[in-house]
């Protein structure tokens, strides 16, 4: 195996451990469409090209090992095309930490989804044009200047404002060739960087000019930060120029000192690799990929084991936990001996950003609030950029299932039919199309529409726990509703609207038998009425604890030393909770 082939494999193997879940959600703000109008719509704009070709690649990235081995290969290709033309510049002269260094920057720029793929695949297009170019005109002359015209504006329309990077590498090395041929690449700067102005004034883009002329084009509109586009950009006009200049180093070099060069470059470039890297897929946002694609794949075990999981901590991580919990039947079991933030950790505040749009329409889904699932799915959608998200639109067919609107949903289908890695989940839904009865029996979709038929316009976020309500009284027997309001409730140590629950639903099928936390809250409520307790649902070893547990306390207040054996015995009951716990 070549040093190359081993530098792109131990870049996978890096991406793969300390990048996979970076890919994964790159993925959902991408839809690659097998449609003739989107091809047409994609080659009409300026960079539409290279941007249709990435959407293709990232398409993929919803399979585990792709989006690493994708952009192993590109930083691969990359350097092979640095070196061709560092070659043809040199005399043949090696250096190989030229030919890593500006591939680099595109694998950092990869722990930030706002930052586009296509840029690395400009950039390839751009190194590899330019030593095809050299080895096509390896002495400057008119023809040349006339051909590279009309090439730097197609390869302009093609992969947007990076060509200009290709027209600047051209008249440099042309400049720097003997003749008097090379002032004319003085004139063909000009005309070659007039192309975004031509586009702009004839208003062929609907991009701004500073997204036509610099690299902002190829990160998200609401935070252009070029820094690794034009980090690659200078790094490899820096390896040209220093090209230039090895011609006139000493020819001849003895081999231990050429194998000493190559291995301390190399180990530079891979201390230096690994060292960036690790500093900018930031832990924080990296945790968050992870647990959305758990959640998106329904891998409830697996996301609560998560490693940098900090549910004590982050308040979107509360959520997660609390989310799996549901959905595995077990949070009012285990609701006290799990790590909580207020109510907020059920239902945090609502920026309107894609990622919190997407987390909630999951939570309010699950709650059965199938019309805020709906409303959040779309905001979600608009809110992504250029309103594209699959793992929504998916959300929407189900809601709109739900609800009954068949062609609404048979339009979303008929979009994921077009891609490949949600066509078979759009053929399972597909079969649910004006089919009611379908949708009442199926396991999923059945359970939510029972949950609307009480239900009126549930779609405000602030009252999606109050909302909850008209959620049971649809559906009793639907348990998640229930687990969502009961722990709201027992959190924010509001027994009256506990009790308001339990008034009305204490024999619904989804609260019998009712949980060890609830007939702890109902001995609290109705302390001083212990004969009432058998009708809520309380059992005789519930009222036996609670014996203990106030023969205990009683024991406490008059010894502190026995504090330590009270929380030790009785820390996790709601008793316990009640008066130690500050939420």
């Amino acid at each position: 195996m070549g040093i190359g082939a081993g530098a792109v494999v131990l870049v996978f193997l890096f991406l793969q451990s300390r990048y996979a879940f970076n890919y994964f959600y790159e993925e959902q703000f991408r839809m690659f469409r097998f449609s003739a109008d989107y091809a047409v719509a994609a080659f009409r704009k300026v960079g539409g090209p290279v941007e249709y070709v990435a959407s293709f690649f990232i398409q993929f990235f919803a399979f585990p090992y792709v989006g690493a081995a994708v952009s192993a290969l590109l930083f691969g290709a990359v350097a092979g095309g640095v070196r061709c033309g560092f070659l043809r510049l040199s005399g043949g002269k090696e250096m190989p930490l030229a030919y890593w260094l500006p591939g680099f920057f595109f694998l950092w720029a990869e722990a930030d989804f706002n930052h586009h793929f296509e840029a690395g695949l400009a950039f390839l297009a751009v190194v590899w044009l330019f030593a095809l170019w050299e080895r096509l005109f390896p002495r400057r002359n008119r023809w040349a200047v006339a051909a590279a015209v009309p090439v730097a504006w197609g390869l302009y329309w093609l992969v947007g404002p990076l060509a200009l990077l290709w027209v600047v590498a051209v008249a440099l090395t042309g400049l720097c060739r003997k003749g008097t041929a090379r002032w004319l690449f003085l004139l063909f700067l000009p005309v070659a960087l007039l192309a975004p102005l031509v586009v702009y004034a004839a208003d062929l883009s609907d991009a701004p000019l500073s997204a036509l002329l610099t690299a902002t084009a190829y990160s998200h509109p609401l935070s252009p930060d070029p820094w690794w586009e034009n980090g690659a950009a200078l790094t490899w006009l820096a390896c040209l120029g220093m090209a230039l200049l090895f011609p006139l180093c000493p020819k001849g070099q003895r081999p231990a000192v050429r194998y000493v060069s190559w291995s301390v470059q190399t180990l530079v470039a891979g201390v230096l690799f690994c060292q960036v890297a690790l500093r900018t897929n930031n832990e924080r946002n990296y945790a968050v990929k992870l647990l959305d694609y758990y959640a998106f794949h329904g891998r409830w075990t697996d996301l609560l084991a998560a490693p940098g999981f900090r549910p004590s901590e982050n308040l979107l991580h509360t959520c997660y936990q609390n989310l799996a919990l549901v959905k595995m039947g077990k949070l009012s079991e285990v609701l006290l001996q799990t790590p909580q933030r207020g109510t907020q950790g059920f239902w945090p505040a609502w920026n309107k950003t894609a990622p919190v749009s997407a987390l909630l329409s999951d939570v309010a889904y699950t709650m059965g609030n199938v019309a805020l699932s709906q409303v959040l799915a779309f905001e979600g959608l608009v809110g992504s950029e250029r309103s594209e998200n699959p793992r929504l639109l998916l959300r929407l067919v189900q809601t709109n299932l739900i609800q009954g609107a068949y062609p609404v949903a048979a339009k979303y289908i008929g979009l994921l039919r077009q891609t490949f890695a949600y066509r078979k989940a759009a053929e399972h839904y597909a079969a649910f199309l004006y089919d009611d009865a379908r949708v009442e029996a199926d396991d999923e979709l059945g359970p939510l529409r029972r949950c609307l038929s009480k239900t009126e316009g549930l779609t405000n976020v602030a009252m999606a726990p109050v909302d909850l309500l008209q959620v049971m009284r649809s559906n009793p027997s639907y348990r998640p509703a229930f687990e969502y309001f009961g722990a709201f409730c027992l959190v924010a140590k509001d027994l009256a609207s506990l009790r308001l629950m339990l008034d009305e639903f204490r024999s619904a099928p989804a609260l019998v038998p009712l949980p060890r936390l609830y007939q702890e809250a109902v001995v609290v409520l109705l302390e001083g009425e212990p004969d009432r307790w058998a009708d809520y649902g309380v059992e005789e070893a519930t009222a036996k604890r609670f014996a203990e547990f106030r023969q205990q306390f009683m024991a406490a207040r008059r010894n502190p030393a026995l504090a330590g054996a009270l929380r030790s015995n009785f820390g996790r009951t709601y008793w316990y909770y009640m008066m130690h716990s500050k939420n």
